[in-house]
């Protein structure tokens, strides 16, 4: 399908995964992307402490969320 369409591979197989996608109605990538950020806006950054929406973790906490020891493991 690639030589036939003169796309490259990957673009054929693209192409051919979002037809099959529309076929089988499933939802787009933005149809997902939009409710999942609004299921986040609703059940999530709302419950936030002001001033905690938009910052980052230190290295720290980071590694006391993933249950890392001094050792790295």
């Amino acid at each position: 399908m690639a030589e036939a369409t003169g796309e490259s591979l990957t673009e054929a197989i693209r192409v051919a995964l979002l037809e099959r996608q529309a076929r089988l109605g499933l939802p787009s990538m933005e149809i997902r992307l939009k409710a999942l950020t609004e299921l986040m806006e609703r059940d999530v950054w709302s419950k936030l402490p002001p001033g905690i929406r938009g910052t980052m973790p230190t290295k720290e906490e980071e590694e006391e969320i993933l249950g890392l020891g001094p050792e790295g493991y």
